[in-house]
């Protein structure tokens, strides 16, 4: 069974004594919380676009759509933005905005292709990250397997653009706008996912800890994942269970910072609006550093469990 108090007690300590291990979460909760708001994102996505999907006339809108797809996937909620600058494209078509949304693209473009790789080789750090350990023997002991990372969040992506591919093909074949489809649609994909994660997570691990190619890696966590499904259903829900009480925890703790906002807000102080926001976005950002590191130190531990579970 997995000593839950160890993992938190290893995570504060972690934290404490290698602060660099909270810099690199930080930026991999830029990109989305272990994938979590990737997947929301494109949820989200097709929720608040599926008319725009389901009467797609041409390519160049279902580009957008897989574009979008693709790049909630890296970043999670970025892809709104391709959708924005492309109906402002064709709403002031031969005009002088389009040069300026084909810069704002080609931007959004980088940006998403430097948080691809820096969020992998971050991600490889946590994972391997133990105290006191300099960034730089981390990245000697884990220069070997990069490519192997790369390749494996490549394949992460292409099944979140297939799932949802399908989605947005069936939607547009037979024009399904209703709140059915979707949750049945989402229901399917999200036990998909939920596979999926765990499959992925394993196989990273066996690349990092066990310098497996990558073929092997998926073949022997999808051999873990199938063999000890009961103790991976379990656990996720152990560990959402975690990190709502982690958030309530933070919550409660910026209580009084949060009415007294609310107070002078309400007072007429517009100022506050200003402060109280950047102080939620605060909040945001610490949730989402310290539920990054717990989620990959309790996947390390659990991961650990039952390599030695399947050895007995």
């Amino acid at each position: 069974m997995l000593d839950y108090k160890k993992v938190l007690k290893n995570t504060i300590n972690l934290i404490k004594e290698n602060k660099l291990v909270a810099i690199l979460a930080l930026i991999i909760s830029l990109s989305g919380i272990i994938y979590f708001s990737n997947i929301l994102s494109n949820y989200n996505y097709f929720i608040n676009h599926r008319y725009f999907i389901s009467l797609a006339t041409n390519i160049k809108e279902l580009a957008t759509v897989f574009q979008s797809i693709i790049y909630n996937s890296v970043i999670a909620n970025v892809g709104e933005s391709i959708t924005v600058l492309f109906n402002l494209n064709n709403t002031y078509l031969n005009t002088s905005l389009i040069n300026k949304t084909l810069v704002f693209g080609i931007i959004t473009f980088v940006i998403v292709l430097l948080m691809f790789f820096i969020t992998n080789i971050s991600t490889i750090l946590v994972i391997y990250s133990s105290k006191k350990q300099k960034i730089t023997d981390l990245v000697k002991e884990n220069k070997d397997i990069f490519k192997n990372v790369i390749l494996l969040d490549l394949l992460r992506i292409l099944s979140i653009v297939i799932i949802f591919g399908i989605i947005v093909f069936i939607s547009l074949i037979f024009s399904l706008n209703s709140y059915l489809y979707i949750i049945i649609s989402f229901f399917i994909s999200g036990l998909l996912f939920f596979i999926i994660f765990f499959i992925l997570q394993y196989s990273l691990r066996y690349i990092i800890f066990f310098k497996n190619n990558l073929a092997d890696s998926i073949k022997n966590s999808i051999t873990l994942f199938f063999t000890n499904i009961k103790e991976s259903i379990l656990n996720s829900l152990l560990l959402f269970v975690h990190l709502i009480l982690l958030f309530i925890i933070l919550i409660i703790i910026s209580l009084p910072v949060l009415l007294f906002d609310f107070y002078f807000i309400n007072s007429g102080y517009l100022i506050f609006n200003s402060v109280n926001t950047i102080f939620i976005n605060i909040i945001i950002v610490l949730f989402a550093t310290l539920s990054n590191i717990y989620i990959i130190k309790y996947i390390n531990e659990l991961f650990g469990n039952l390599i030695l579970k399947n050895k007995k």
